[in-house]
């Protein structure tokens, strides 16, 4: 502080680091969030095999290619659903409020703002940034 009362530059320095930091820190949270859900995935497809070993029996998945769009992205990827019966529909998924994510696999982000078309084999994307959803026709 000056002796006029007022914040000093090496104060709104440290106040901007200090918003830097916390900022890091919420990135690093959802990127923690994020690998928590990659590991979930992972333990449950390793859980299904296990059981499909186990009994001899396929556990009948299908996968759907969809569409989603966030406020800066449209990614289309495709999402493991259920065959039949509990989560075999898109909306099941994109309702199920115990998981934050959404997993897509064979993924293409399109920048709506415009810019280079990027491919991935996996991406979460969070249930909270999704504008819409549908489903991508395969003929």
């Amino acid at each position: 502080m000056s002796d006029e009362g007022e914040p000093s530059a090496e104060g709104e320095l440290l106040d901007s680091e200090r918003e830097v930091l916390d900022s890091e820190r919420e990135v690093l949270g959802s990127e923690r969030e994020v690998l928590g859900s990659e590991r979930e995935v992972l333990g449950s497809e390793r859980e299904a095999l296990g059981v499909e070993r186990e009994l001899g029996v396929s556990i009948e998945h299908r996968r759907q290619r969809i569409r989603v769009e966030t406020q800066r992205h449209r990614i289309d990827g495709c999402i493991t659903l259920a065959r039949d019966g509990f989560r075999s529909r898109v909306s099941d998924v994109l309702n199920a409020s115990e998981r934050d994510f959404l997993i897509l696999t064979d993924v293409v982000v399109d920048p709506l703002a415009g810019g280079p078309r990027e491919t991935y084999r996996f991406l979460a994307v969070g249930r909270a940034h999704i504008v819409f959803a549908v489903v991508i026709d395969e003929d």
